[in-house]
C-alpha cells in the first residue's frame, strides 16, 4: 500500500514539474532574451501624449525591429511637444522599468 501511494506521489510530482515549472521558466527565458535583443538599441521616439505641469508625464511611441511600443517616461524635459520626434537608446533589460536616455 505504502509503494502505491509513494508511486502516486512520486507521479504528482514529476508531472508538476513538466506541465507547471517547465513552461515558466520556458516563458521567462522568452522574455529574457526579448529584452535583451532591445538593449542598447538606438532609435527614433515620437512623443504621443504629454501630461501634467512641467511634462510630469510624457508617452511616447518607438519601434525596434519591426514591433511598435509604447512606454510613459517621468521628469522629462520642459520643452517636449506631442508629434515631436526623439532619438534615443534603450538601457535596460526590464521592459517594465525601462530607462530611456534621451538625446534631443
Amino acid at each position: 500500500m505504502f509503494k502505491r501511494i509513494k508511486e502516486s506521489l512520486t507521479m504528482v510530482i514529476i508531472g508538476l514539474i513538466i506541465f507547471v515549472v517547465a513552461p515558466i521558466v520556458f516563458v521567462k527565458y522568452q522574455i529574457d532574451s526579448n529584452n535583451l535583443e532591445k538593449r542598447g538599441v538606438n532609435g527614433r521616439a515620437i512623443v504621443i501624449k504629454v501630461e501634467g505641469f512641467n511634462n510630469k508625464k510624457v508617452t511616447y511611441e518607438y519601434e525596434v525591429k519591426g514591433i511598435v511600443y509604447q512606454k510613459w517616461f517621468k521628469r522629462a524635459s520642459n520643452n517636449l511637444k506631442v508629434g515631436q520626434e526623439i532619438s534615443f537608446t534603450y538601457d535596460s533589460l526590464d521592459a517594465d522599468n525601462c530607462r530611456v536616455i534621451w538625446k534631443e
